[in-house]
């Protein structure tokens, strides 16, 4: 296979009679490896709780939120929690995963609590400086533990420059955790908290774009749209960006005794088998509320609405309202269901529900080798 060396200049001509070696994944069509990844998510959401699940099972080999996950060895640098908060929570993955401590050993973290933990210093300059404390990491990480996965818990930590500078963000990227990726052959996750305005339009982001802009993938952990309390454990694990896969998924997961555990995955999954298995859960979800004798009703102002009666039910888990209602949408685009009037009783009396009108189709949708 061909190698590259760093600053080398290619012509293509000498690439001739050799294979581009295919793309590495971290975990399949939502981390690449190699790189870095940006996580974002509001404080208190459990960012990282996710990050210190992802470290376990890469030296455990057990799946991340069902996914399978490279193995190998980790380390995080958690700069908002103390060894003892990590022991806690380390304690309830091994828990979950139904292994030991004994299992985690080429895991290792280090706690930022009590020291400077940061990385990259602009005092002075644009360009930037690696600190000590980098260069601690770097060192110890080279000694022999080389870890192919490296989490970086949070980016306010460890950035010490300006994040409305494009160019102290995209140095920080590339010269310091780019550098730790390339040196190491490694994932590196990064975790960052969105600005007021990046959670209210949905994007997630905070500063300048030169964020976003210069890493290959980025992730936003966000609650569900109908969690309007912000009192579910439910939470919604969405792929913002991806240079090399699509950013039509999502991922629902809930917390449960310690861990995050997968309600519903589309990553990976295409969008149209995503909305096919949507429109699935709605029918099944509406057969259930006719067998109750319940009506199941288009009007939005109404108690009985549709989808919102749906996203409780056992036959539509882990599926959003919105996402009831763009299946509802479909299906009487295609004509499967419609908004159809009693036909019994005093035409004054009579009322309106939405009912399956061409069974045909709706068995077709509805095949369980479809889940």
């Amino acid at each position: 296979m061909k190698k590259f060396k760093p600053g080398e200049f290619v012509n293509p001509s000498t690439l001739e009679g050799f294979t581009p070696p295919p793309r590495e994944w971290f975990v399949e069509g939502l981390i690449p490896h190699k790189t870095v990844t940006l996580l974002s998510g509001d404080g208190g959401l459990g960012k990282s709780l996710l990050a210190l699940q992802l470290l376990t099972s890469a030296v455990t080999g057990k799946p991340w939120l069902g996914m399978k996950t490279m193995k190998c060895n980790s380390f995080g640098l958690f700069c908002e929690d103390s060894d003892e908060e990590l022991w806690r929570r380390l304690h309830s993955i091994t828990n979950a995963y139904g292994v030991s401590m004994l299992d985690c050993d080429p895991l290792y973290w280090l706690s930022g609590i009590g020291c400077d933990p940061v990385l990259m210093n602009f005092a002075g300059s644009d360009h930037g400086s690696l600190t000590d404390f980098f260069d601690k990491i770097n060192n110890r990480l080279k000694e022999g533990h080389f870890p192919e996965l490296i989490v970086i818990d949070t980016a306010s930590d460890v950035f010490a420059g300006d994040e409305n500078k494009r160019i102290h963000t995209r140095n920080f990227i590339n010269r310091c955790l780019n550098k730790l990726a390339q040196d190491m052959e490694a994932t590196v996750i990064l975790t960052s908290h969105p600005s007021r305005a990046g959670m209210l339009d949905g994007s997630g982001i905070s500063g300048s774009t030169a964020w976003n802009n210069s890493v290959r993938s980025r992730l936003y952990l966000t609650r569900p749209q109908d969690d309007k309390n912000k009192k579910s454990n439910r939470r919604i694990l969405q792929v913002m960006k991806s240079n090399y896969g699509s950013t039509e998924h999502e991922l629902e997961i809930e917390w449960r005794n310690g861990v995050f555990t997968p309600i519903q995955n589309t990553i990976g999954q295409n969008p149209h088998d995503r909305e096919i298995n949507d429109e699935a859960a709605y029918l099944f979800a509406l057969a259930k509320l006719h067998q109750r004798g319940l009506r199941a009703l288009v009007q939005k102002n109404q108690p009985n609405y549709g989808p919102s009666l749906m996203k409780t039910m056992q036959e539509a888990k882990g599926i959003s309202k919105a996402r009831l209602e763009e299946a509802q949408d479909r299906l009487m685009n295609k004509e499967v269901i419609a908004n159809v009037e009693d036909s019994e009783g005093p035409k004054s009396r009579r009322k309106w529900q939405i009912q399956i009108i061409n069974s045909d189709t709706a068995n077709e949708i509805m095949n369980p080798k479809l889940f």
